[in-house]
């Protein structure tokens, strides 16, 4: 019962992390919209039009080139320090 406890607080964690990245339809790209100024709304509008297909271009390259031709993958890199640390601070307290 509590491996299961487990794998459900580690998969809470990562799906939260993963989505805060700023890539729509993610809910981090709506986020990060209130830190771009002003002067470049426009270009970030133009960018969440196709925000989508960036998206799956970048995890598929991510998926099928760096982690086959590299051996890591560049999401996995980036979201797995910060999948732990804040797993160990709401495991251990602040």
């Amino acid at each position: 019962f509590l491996m299961l406890l487990r794998a459900i607080f580690w998969t809470n964690i990562s799906l939260a992390v993963f989505n805060f990245l700023p890539f729509p339809p993610l809910d981090g790209s709506k986020l990060y919209q209130t830190l771009i100024p002003f002067r470049y709304r426009e270009y970030y509008y133009r960018f969440l039009d196709a925000g989508s297909r960036y998206f799956v271009i970048f995890m598929f390259f991510d998926m099928l080139f760096f982690s086959r031709v590299y051996g890591y993958s560049i999401i996995s890199m980036i979201l797995t320090p910060i999948i732990q640390g804040l797993g160990q601070l709401i495991l251990f307290g602040s």
